[in-house]
């Protein structure tokens, strides 16, 4: 409809064609008279299925999302590494409800993602956690803690 009212000799603000050009950058495409939205994958999401140093977990009942990207430019300046910040209701592995501040890696396990938060200088448990992302409630085991030993089921996604 955005592409058909384009079409008619009237005038039109320039911000109608910016949401177009916006929705064709989502990948929504045309279909006849209506748009709609482009399929998402489990892959289309950036950290689905994949070990992630947390870095911290901040209730969004008393945190501000000013408040949590403060604390997350604030990780950022101490370890010198580009931290992310979700809610974790976009993850069924962690608990709904928290702003996760994290540095993705892609690491293989747990451990390798408390590995990182080591040679960052951070050996403190409530400081770290290796932390699996997926759409799987079944997953929320999968929290690894410094205590942990190697090999551990928190640890490791098998």
């Amino acid at each position: 409809m955005i592409e058909e009212a384009l079409h008619v000799p009237v005038p039109h603000s320039p911000s109608v064609q910016v949401l177009l050009d916006g929705l064709k950058n989502l990948g929504f495409t045309a279909n006849g008279l209506s748009i709609s939205p482009p399929t998402v994958t489990e892959t289309a999401e950036p950290n689905l299925g994949t070990w992630v140093a947390q870095l911290a977990s901040l209730p969004e009942a008393t945190t501000s999302a000013s408040q949590a990207q403060a604390a997350e430019v604030e990780l950022e300046q101490q370890l010198g590494v580009d931290v992310q910040r979700r809610d974790s209701s976009e993850f069924a592995s962690l608990t709904p409800g928290y702003w996760v501040l994290f540095y993705p890696g892609d690491f293989a396990d747990g451990h390798a993602a408390l590995d990182f938060c080591t040679g960052h200088g951070i050996t403190d448990e409530q400081r770290c956690a290796g932390r699996y992302f997926s759409s799987d409630a079944g997953d929320k085991p999968l929290n690894c803690h410094f205590s942990d030993p190697r090999g551990s089921a928190k640890c490791v996604r098998r």
